[in-house]
């Protein structure tokens, strides 16, 4: 993944070596957020006087991240909203038990 100035602007630095996807920044500006297939990566980065950013560090894994499924950033970096896909529930089950009251009547004679 590489990062370049916006609308214009010479260069193209590099954030990661293994790619990465759906890039968020801290808002700050002090650290940048990828996903690596289902890692989330984060790489802190500095602008001033030029762009360079730090070795990426992984901060955690889960399937969800590589359905594609949306993730946020809090303002300082420290949370994460990740969206879980949400399983349908098994459809409701009815048990229908017919002559119940004779099995208990033939419990009670047997004693």
């Amino acid at each position: 993944m590489y990062v370049q100035p916006f609308p214009e602007g010479a260069g193209k630095w590099g954030v990661s070596s293994g790619g990465g996807r759906r890039p968020l920044w801290r808002s700050d500006g002090k650290e940048l957020f990828y996903l690596e297939g289902e890692t989330l990566m984060a790489a802190s980065v500095t602008t001033t006087p030029n762009f360079s950013a730090g070795q990426a560090k992984r901060l955690f894994e889960s399937s969800e991240l590589g359905r594609d499924n949306g993730f946020d950033v809090s303002a300082d970096g420290q949370r994460f909203v990740v969206v879980e896909t949400v399983k349908e529930p098994d459809p409701p089950t009815i048990r229908v038990v017919q002559n119940w009251y004779e099995e208990f009547r033939a419990r009670d004679a047997d004693k």
